[in-house]
Formats: structure tokens, C-alpha cells, sequence
């Protein structure tokens, strides 16, 4: 499997464990305020590491580590992913993975043999076309499956047993407090039940090097404007966190 970028150590992005975080490069969707710009577009000048090295770091620090990250680019794309999370999976190692959503099938796949343990599904905005298309820079008009898979892949989660995490990252300018709400609702209607069975995770937006460097220079939310989002979207789920204040 393509592995383009190695965190021996983090102790952020697998919630409640210390985790080593692999990145798998290329990705099917072009979010313009993605900080990965250089995955995404699987620049060759990219280190590569082997799945000899990442195991033989996990099997040294098994003692420190509780798990495995994999992010990206879209880690779905990879056609070696099942078969490098069977190698992880013999070390009884937990993985979290990362994912756009749009491919409900490998998902389904990797629940089914207990190789991940943990799903962040990022939902780029609400789930309609025009919107999701401009906020993850790609057509989803004239016959695009991608938003059918993402709420395939949002029942999918619901259901699956597995721990999971539904998040949205703050894009400046193109998503209003509004637009959560309609996420919100939207999930909440999924399961007819008095709040979607899962956690919600708003991220805030920091400036850093961006795929479409407008955004750069964005601006973050600040404090109290996310609590007061937070507040609203309690309705909606079981539990809402926020993410970089």
C-alpha cells in the first residue's frame, strides 16, 4: 500500500489513545481548504515508507502505542488497504480510518472483518448537490453516485457497531451556521429516532497552506461562536464535540 507520510507518535488524532498516523496519498474529492495539498495531489517529491517499516515501529512500541491512524488523500482508494489492515490487525492493533465517504463498499468490507475499530466520516456540507459540489470541489451534478454513497456510507456507520464519528470542518465562506442545522437534520431523520445515534464533531478552520490558497487567509471561528453552534446541534445527536477552538 502507498504510504506518503508517518507520525511515529500522536496523542490527538485517535480520540482517548496515543496512536502512530500513517497518510495514504491521492484523493477523489478537491475541498478547497484541504491543508494535505500535497497528498491530495500525490506530489512525487513525497517520502514514501514501506509496510515493513510501519510494522516493524508498531511492533517495537506496542507497549506505548493503543493504535493506528489512517488518513489521507482518501484511504478508501487504496487497492492494498484490506490487505495491509489484515497485517495490522495479526499485531491486535485498533485502527481508526479516516474517510470522504464515498466508498460505502470498502467500508462495509473492512467492518465485516473487524479490520478498523474506529470511522471518522468527514460530511463536507449539506447533502445536496449544488452545496456538496462547491464545498468539495468536485461535480456531484449528472449522474455523480458520490452523494448517494456518503449518506450510504452515513447509514452505514449507524448500524455497524463500530465507534464512529461524524464530523464537519468549518469552511469560511462556504458553510453558515445554517448549513449545519441542515446537516443535522438531516442525519437526525436518517434513524427516525430523538437524535442521530453517534457522535457529531464540528471542526473549527485554522489558516495554514490550503489547495485553493484563498483560503489561507481565512479566518477561524472564534469561541463563542462555536459553542453557540454547538448548542443547536444538540438536538440532532447524541453527543457534539468541538474540535480546534
Amino acid at each position: 500500500m502507498e504510504i506518503k507520510g508517518f507520525t511515529p507518535a500522536s496523542f490527538i488524532d485517535y480520540p482517548g489513545k496515543v496512536a502512530a498516523v500513517i497518510w495514504t496519498p491521492g484523493c477523489n474529492f478537491r475541498c478547497p481548504f484541504c491543508y494535505n495539498v500535497d497528498l491530495v495531489r500525490n506530489q512525487p517529491s513525497l517520502p514514501a515508507f514501506s509496510e515493513a517499516e510501519i510494522l516493524k515501529h508498531l511492533q517495537k512500541e506496542k507497549d506505548f502505542l493503543d493504535g493506528l491512524v489512517v488518513t489521507g488523500g482518501e484511504p478508501t482508494l487504496q487497492p492494498d488497504l484490506i490487505d495491509f489492515l489484515i497485517k495490522i490487525k495479526k499485531e491486535n492493533i485498533p485502527v481508526k480510518l479516516d474517510t470522504n465517504g464515498s466508498r460505502p463498499e470498502v467500508l462495509e468490507k473492512l467492518i465485516n472483518q473487524g479490520l478498523v475499530s474506529y470511522i471518522a466520516l468527514d460530511i463536507k456540507a449539506p447533502l445536496q448537490a449544488e452545496q456538496y459540489s462547491r464545498v468539495s470541489g468536485i461535480d456531484i451534478e449528472y449522474g455523480n453516485p458520490v452523494l448517494s454513497k456518503v449518506i450510504a456510507t452515513i447509514d452505514l456507520l449507524a448500524d455497524s457497531g463500530v465507534e464512529y464519528e461524524l464530523r464537519t470542518t468549518i469552511a469560511p465562506g462556504l458553510l453558515t451556521e445554517d448549513d449545519f442545522l441542515e446537516i443535522g437534520r438531516f442525519c437526525k431523520a436518517r434513524k427516525n429516532q430523538d437524535v442521530f445515534p453517534g457522535c457529531y464533531v464540528i471542526q473549527n478552520f485554522f489558516p495554514a497552506p490550503t489547495l485553493d490558497q484563498e483560503f489561507s487567509a481565512k479566518k477561524s471561528w472564534e469561541k463563542e461562536r462555536l459553542e453557540a453552534l454547538r448548542e443547536k446541534m444538540r438536538v440532532f445527536f447524541r453527543e457534539v464535540q468541538i474540535r480546534g477552538r
